[in-house]
């Protein structure tokens, strides 16, 4: 006997047996497709030549599977598949002779597990797409349970085809999917950018059937929320009864908030030891040198200012550290009032170029500036973070531009033009990150490295949109925003608008 053949008397004895229903009416194409079957698998084949006959048999009996030739004497086309999914549970595998890709991708959305041409499809291909489906349909019998469902974990079923056969409500809240719109799709459709890749994962997975326990993965723009996430992913495979890998059951845990949890208290620790450490230690080193007896005049003037500006920064960081956390909480919530940029800006600008005599701060407001709808002191405080950030980072003598206008949709916004050393477009969204400081431009001035991230977190507060990029005119950088326009049913104080 050859190993061929004794390989497949093993695998017949551990198979498990298969029900099949061939909907075929040609004679010798169900001749050749049965043999084919009963080659590699333990199977038994029934067949029907019409549409007719195999609903009859579908009312009668109960199959594993269909295999389904599309083009039937007296049915035809995506409509006698919809004739058999009526009267079955059964995967259903499409077995035609029309090589039409079209056809095969309405076929799959309309319910077919799989969609194979007679003639390209081999008897290894067809024996493996009946025991995928067969596989993959008791998969997800065994799946419909309250507890799978209800579970606080994440889970899935991803089947050799990297699609999702199975997603539970959790893993449904982690993608932001509804799970309806998971079932039959792909993965690295459905799943966001992350690092290392999660769909490559799981292809590997399918491929070696090696297992992931608690594997943290980076998610790029998390849901949407304007910041990057993080999850654990773990993967185990499922086998058949020829110890073959048919899917793999995936576990995703969001700890995103707990991650962000743990930056926001080193953050605070390393702001509290450092950054609010020095302009107190300033602060009462001034103090005492003044209280010395025959200090000058002007050498109090010098100490006195420098006291007062620390003492601003002083106040800035805490107003810093106060909006992290009221975001650790998910408490920055707001009233909306109407905001009238074109009196506030002005007016932040002017006591930003006193802040910084050495750089050039001018304002440019345009003729017309729609009212925004926010709160004025978040306002405030982002314009002076992206100013101050500006003045940070660009030489002396250099010009800093704040352009109050609105956008092309009617939005208003504010942007701040510098002419520093600029910023990698590649890394512009992480600019906002807690604790993020470019290597390009660490070195040129210290930083807490949560000014960006205050100033996004209050700007989405508010319904709007930040951003960094290069300048489009020159060298630089500019950081910007837009606000949501003030609605005609808002509320409007007196005196207002």
């Amino acid at each position: 006997m050859s190993e061929r053949a004794t390989a497949r008397s093993i695998e017949r004895a551990n198979a498990v047996s298969y029900r099949i229903l061939l909907v075929e009416d040609n004679p010798g194409d169900a001749l050749l497709i049965g043999e084919a079957l009963r080659d590699g698998l333990d199977v038994t084949v029934e067949g029907a030549g019409r549409l007719e006959e195999a609903l009859g048999c579908l009312a009668s009996r109960t199959y594993d599977a269909v295999l389904l030739d599309l083009g039937l004497p007296d049915s035809g086309g995506i409509a006698t598949l919809s004739a058999v999914l009526a009267r079955t549970r059964a995967p259903v595998v499409v077995l035609t002779g029309t090589d039409d890709e079209t056809l095969g991708f309405t076929a799959i959305h309309s319910g077919a597990q799989d969609y194979l041409v007679k003639g390209k499809a081999g008897e290894e291909v067809l024996q493996r797409a009946v025991r995928y489906a067969v596989e993959r349909a008791r998969l997800q019998s065994a799946l419909a349970s309250p507890l799978l469902d209800t579970a606080p974990v994440g889970l899935g079923v991803i089947d050799r085809e990297l699609r999702f056969l199975y997603v539970n409500q959790a893993l449904a809240a982690v993608t932001g999917i509804p799970r309806s719109d998971h079932v039959g799709r792909a993965v690295a459709e459905l799943l966001p950018d992350t690092a290392p890749s999660v769909p490559e994962l799981i292809g590997r997975g399918l491929e070696t059937g090696e297992r992931i326990r608690d594997l943290e993965v980076r998610v790029l723009r998390h849901q949407g929320r304007g910041g990057d996430g993080t999850w654990l992913v773990g993967h185990e495979p499922v086998r058949d009864a020829q110890d073959a890998v048919v899917a793999l059951t995936v576990s995703v845990v969001d700890i995103t908030e707990r991650r962000r949890g743990e930056e926001f208290r080193d953050a605070l620790v390393g702001i509290l030891s450092h950054e609010l450490r020095t302009p107190v230690t300033s602060i009462y080193g001034a103090s005492t040198i003044g209280q010395r007896p025959g200090i000058s005049d002007e050498m109090l003037r010098e100490l006195v200012g420098d006291v007062a500006q620390e003492a601003e920064r002083l106040s800035r960081l805490i107003e810093d550290l106060l909006v992290l956390a009221r975001a650790d909480r998910g408490a920055l919530a707001i009233v909306p009032e109407p905001i009238l940029l074109a009196r506030v800006l002005p007016r932040v600008v002017e006591h930003e170029a006193r802040r910084w005599p050495t750089r050039s701060i001018v304002v440019e407001v345009a003729a017309s500036v729609p009212l925004a709808r926010g709160e004025e002191s978040f306002v405030e405080q982002v314009t002076r973070n992206l100013v101050a950030n500006a003045a940070k980072y660009s030489k002396p003598a250099s010009r800093i531009t704040v352009i109050v206008d609105a956008d092309p949709e009617g939005r208003p916004r504010v942007r701040v033009l510098d002419e520093g050393p600029g910023i990698d477009p590649e890394e512009a969204d992480r600019l906002f990150d807690l604790l993020y400081r470019s290597p390009r431009t660490a070195r040129v001035a210290s930083g807490s490295g949560i000014g960006l991230f205050v100033a996004r977190h209050l700007i989405e507060s508010m319904g709007g949109r930040i951003w960094a990029r290069p300048r489009g005119d020159g060298p630089g950088a500019e950081f910007g925003f837009t606000l949501e326009p003030l609605r005609e049913d808002d509320d409007v104080p007196d005196g207002e608008g």
